[in-house]
């Protein structure tokens, strides 16, 4: 394989199976779980354990050990055919005794009755699921077999296991690809080879982020950072300034955050999302500083948004004029400075 500009990484894997559940755009991707009637439901969502399956893993000889939380990359939900498929993301494969299998073997004694009902599904008894772990191209012939003694381990413990295979991704000079260990163990028709992303020779594939940092994978990463602070920075002036011939308006953190982020609602990772969301609130509070002592305008923060008032058209230009300012749009915006701990484990 020739050299490519970015490194296989867990957030490239992320972000790629992310589009792969979108519809299509522009015919770059191929979005094979959208193609197939899954839609991305969640991001990073603690499924915990059933009752029953922790006290029959506790009472295997020898007993089972798991992760008591297991959080999958994603959840796709298929409504037309009640079923989920989890998604979780390896750079290399593992073996069934070490530390990430315990990851693995709660995420395949999770059924689809069970993970329904901790999501607040509709009919949860209905619900069947299916789990995918993708991984570097070409481990994911031994990421199966991991999973073949995991399932049989979940059996011996009289643990039904969800169905599970795996898959290998790779980056081509022409795009991207996904190899099928066992193509007829997922839930749609597909080959063992499919290309998922196309890429022109030498193009840099990490402009498909939609999720450029996450905290619980490498909080450092300088790509990320960047990518997170432009795009804060865009939406907080898309905001404002759509809203500028009204007298007073107020703008959510969360509505902010989705413009930045557009998958932003669906992650779950609490301990991510409060660290990328506390910096980008600290930011923001700094701008709005300076529109107060720029414009005069009224300005309230709160724990839900913030508020500005008085935006008389006086008021509205001085501001817009804040907006379009080289301070503004090239000054260096602070987020990752040190001062706020967030007890987030790794960071």
């Amino acid at each position: 394989m020739p050299d490519l500009p970015v490194e296989q990484i867990p957030l490239f894997q992320l972000n790629l199976m992310i589009w792969l559940s979108f519809p299509m755009r522009a015919g770059k991707y191929y979005p094979v779980f959208r193609t197939n009637g899954y839609e991305l439901y969640r991001i990073a969502s603690p499924i915990p354990l059933s009752i029953a399956v922790v006290a029959r893993a506790t009472t295997a000889v020898p007993p089972l050990d798991m992760v008591g939380r297991p959080s999958p990359e994603l959840v796709l939900r298929k409504e037309d055919g009640w079923r989920l498929l989890t998604v979780e993301c390896k750079t290399s494969s593992f073996g069934p005794d070490t530390t990430q299998a315990r990851q693995a073997m709660g995420l395949i004694s999770s059924s689809g009755p069970h993970i329904s009902s901790a999501f607040g599904l509709d009919n949860p008894e209905r619900w069947a699921a299916d789990m995918l772990f993708a991984v570097t191209h070409p481990q994911q012939a031994d990421m199966e077999s991991c999973l073949e003694v995991l399932s049989r381990r979940l059996e011996e413990a009289r643990i039904e296991p969800t169905p599970s295979t795996s898959c290998g991704i790779e980056q081509r000079s022409d795009g991207v690809y996904l190899y099928f260990a066992r193509p007829e163990r997922v839930p749609f028709s597909v080959p063992y080879e499919l290309r998922v992303v196309t890429l022109e020779p030498g193009e840099d594939p990490r402009p498909l982020y939609l999720i450029p940092l996450d905290p619980s994978i490498n909080a450092q990463d300088e790509y990320g950072q960047r990518v997170v602070e432009e795009r804060v920075r865009t939406a907080l002036a898309y905001l404002i300034g759509s809203r500028l011939a009204q007298e007073q308006f107020a703008v959510t953190w969360d509505e902010l955050m989705t413009a930045a982020i557009e998958v932003w609602p669906l992650w779950r990772d609490r301990d991510a999302t409060r660290y990328v969301s506390e910096r980008v609130r600290r930011y923001v509070e700094r701008v709005l500083k300076d529109i107060a002592e720029s414009s005069t305008a009224g300005v309230q923060v709160s724990p839900v948004g913030f508020e500005l008032k008085g935006v008389h058209p006086a008021v509205a230009a001085r501001i817009r004029d804040y907006l379009n300012s080289a301070g503004f749009r090239r000054g260096q915006l602070g987020f990752w400075q040190s001062g706020v701990q967030l007890g987030l484990e790794g960071v």
